[in-house]
């Protein structure tokens, strides 16, 4: 004979499980039967349930960072129980251009993009904050996303809460400095001159399509680009100078 049952969710205590043979006459029978030992009539089983503990992870992170600058990243876990929550860890997977930096609240272990985190033990109804720093590299741009899981080694009886999705916009910053060259200095009227206009970028990030617009004054009137990335409307001359990357000058 095989029964199956459910165990509840709740269970956290020993449960009992007994089994008694009962003779004919005992569930309905006509026929007297007599069982000469009663003792052995009765088995009995303990159950202990395994540990559950339904972890669940939320967090946050800015809507933008900044290429060169720390950014924080901050995950809260909850122990929903019903039993303690132990051997707890956050995996942190970082995008290219993200490195692990600091972390308050957590020990934590980097290995290429994945960032293995040790928590605290959790009783339930109890919470964990941590909150983990990365370096973004100076390239970084687009939509960065930063994924977290939480497990431990207790059974987790629900698993469509264990992970997170930050996502935070790279929003590229630039330090451009202009220059301007004139030859011959001092022009001679009725003469030809040069003007050769100079851009750099300092960074962290490329500056794309950089163009320099020169203003002539009265009396200097565009003639040709040499080159061809330079055009004008009027005395406004605009010069294309292409991207330039963190330390380039053109």
């Amino acid at each position: 004979v095989t029964v199956t049952f459910d165990v509840p969710l709740d269970a956290s205590v020993p449960l009992k499980v007994t089994a008694e043979a009962v003779d004919r006459m005992d569930i309905g029978a006509t026929q007297d039967l007599v069982d000469p030992d009663t003792t052995n009539n009765t088995a009995q089983v303990d159950l202990t349930p395994a540990p559950a503990a339904d972890l669940a992870i939320t967090g946050t992170g800015p809507a933008s960072l900044t290429p060169g600058s720390p950014v924080a990243w901050t995950f809260d876990v909850v122990n929903n129980g019903p039993s303690n929550a132990t051997g707890n860890q956050i995996f942190v997977t970082l995008p290219a251009g993200l490195t692990y930096d600091s972390v308050v609240n957590g020990f934590c272990t980097p290995s290429g993009q994945t960032v293995t985190c040790i928590i605290a033990d959790l009783a339930p109804g109890a919470t964990h904050q941590m909150v983990l720093t990365t370096a973004t590299a100076p390239t970084v741009a687009g939509n960065v996303a930063v994924g977290g899981t939480v497990s431990g080694t207790s059974s987790d009886p629900v698993d469509t809460n264990n992970s997170v999705n930050l996502v935070a916009a790279g929003v590229p910053v630039v330090d451009l400095t202009v220059g301007v060259s004139v030859t011959p200095n001092p022009l001679v009227p009725g003469g030809t001159g040069t003007v050769t206009p100079t851009a750099s970028n300092a960074g962290p990030s490329t500056a794309t399509n950089t163009r320099v617009t020169l203003t002539l004054p009265a009396g200097l009137t565009f003639d040709s680009s040499p080159d061809g990335r330079c055009s004008a409307a009027g005395q406004v001359v605009t010069c294309a100078l292409g991207d330039l990357a963190p330390g380039g000058s053109a």
